[in-house]
C-alpha cells in the first residue's frame, strides 16, 4: 500500500481540541440505524477521518507508513467525514495525540492509483470515500479486503471501518488470519446458506485434500468462471467447518496408517485402562469456538456449522 497522509482522529480528541472538553451532544450511532435523518445532531462511532495538511517548507513527518512527531509538535488535520460534527474543519492537534493513540494512520484501499499524488490534490477528492462504483472509484470488492491481515495499519478504526463497509454490502463474514468475524445481518440471507453455496466449500475442501486445488481444476474448466470462483471463495462459516472436518479426517487417516504399519503380530488383549489411554493418545478432536455478545448470532452460527458437518459426514 502506498504512503498516505490520511488519518483517523478520535472524536473525543477533536472535541477536546476545539471545545476544551468532550461534548455529549454527539450521539453514538446505533448499528442498522439510518444516517439520513434531518436532525441537526451528528452521529459518530468514536472516530473521524481526515488528512494531515502542512505548510510549505514543513518537513515530512511520515516515514515507513508511520507518523513521526514529538509531543510538542503541532499537527494540522483537515476533517473529511460527513458523519462528524467537525466535517470540513481544520483542527490543530498536538504531537502527543500520536503517542496516546488518538491520531492513527489510515489505510489506502484498492490499487493505490491516483491517490495522494504530489501532482494533484487527490487526497481531497471525496470520490475516494464514496461507496459508489464508477470510472473514478475503486471497485468495492478491492477497497475492503476479505482478510483484515492485508491492512497495512491494523487498529480499531481501520478494523471497524472495514467491517462496516463490508456489512453495508451484505458481506457479513470477514477473516482475520485463521479466525472468522461474523456480523449479525438482522435479516434472512437464505442465498448465503443454500445447498449451492455449501457445495462450493465442500468441493474446495475435497480439492485441498486431494492436492489438486487451483491449477488442475482450472485446466479442466478453463472457460468455466465457476471453477475459478470455487478456488477463491470468500470467508464463510462453512469454510471454518470444512477446515475443521478435513483436519480431523486427515489426522484419523494418518493415525490409522501408522497403526496398520506397526505389523500384523497378534497381541494379548489390552486392559481397559491401557485401551482408554491408547484412544486418548490417538485422539484427533477438533474444536470450533463460537463467541460473541448476546444477540450476536452465536446460536444460529452453531446451527449452520452443525448443518454443514451433518451434510459433509
Amino acid at each position: 500500500m502506498a504512503e498516505t497522509n490520511r488519518v483517523w482522529v478520535r472524536t473525543i480528541a477533536l472535541d477536546t481540541a476545539i471545545y476544551g472538553k468532550s461534548k455529549s451532544t454527539n450521539q453514538r450511532s446505533i448499528p442498522g440505524s439510518s444516517f439520513d435523518d434531518t436532525s441537526s445532531s451528528h452521529h459518530h462511532w468514536g472516530w473521524a477521518k481526515g488528512r494531515i495538511i502542512s505548510d510549505p517548507g514543513d518537513k515530512s513527518h511520515l516515514s515507513g507508513g508511520q507518523l513521526e512527531y514529538t509531543e510538542e509538535d503541532e499537527i494540522k488535520v483537515y476533517i473529511q467525514d460527513a458523519e462528524s460534527a467537525h466535517d470540513r474543519n481544520e483542527v490543530k492537534l498536538m504531537g502527543s495525540a500520536v503517542y496516546s493513540g488518538d491520531l492513527v494512520m489510515d489505510n489506502v484501499y484498492g490499487d493505490d492509483h491516483g491517490i495522494d499524488n504530489d501532482e494533484d490534490d487527490a487526497s481531497m477528492n471525496d470520490e475516494y470515500f464514496s461507496d459508489e462504483e464508477g470510472e473514478n472509484n475503486i471497485e468495492a470488492s478491492d477497497k475492503y479486503p476479505d482478510d483484515l491481515i492485508i491492512l497495512t495499519h491494523l487498529h480499531e478504526p481501520s478494523v471497524v471501518y472495514c467491517l462496516r463497509k463490508r456489512y453495508a454490502r451484505d458481506k457479513i463474514y470477514t477473516s482475520t488470519g485463521p479466525m472468522l468475524i461474523a456480523l449479525n445481518p438482522f435479516k434472512h440471507c437464505q442465498e448465503l446458506y443454500s445447498e449451492k453455496i455449501m457445495k462450493k466449500y465442500w468441493d474446495r475442501g475435497e480439492n485441498r485434500m486431494l492436492g489438486i486445488a487451483g491449477e488442475s481444476s482450472s485446466k479442466s474448466d478453463e472457460n468455466d468462471p465457476a471453477s475459478e470462483e470455487g478456488n477463491n471463495l470468500p470467508p464463510h462459516v462453512y469454510g471454518i467447518a470444512d477446515d475443521s472436518f478435513r483436519k480431523m479426517m486427515a489426522t484419523l487417516e494418518e493415525s490409522s496408517s501408522n497403526n496398520s504399519s506397526s505389523g500384523g503380530r497378534r497381541r494379548r488383549p489390552a486392559s481397559a485402562s491401557s485401551s482408554s489411554s491408547t484412544l486418548a493418545s490417538s485422539a484427533c478432536n477438533q474444536s470450533i469456538l463460537v463467541s460473541g455478545e448476546s444477540g450476536a448470532g452465536k446460536t444460529v452460527t452453531t446451527k449452520f456449522i452443525m448443518q454443514y458437518l451433518a451434510t459433509l459426514s
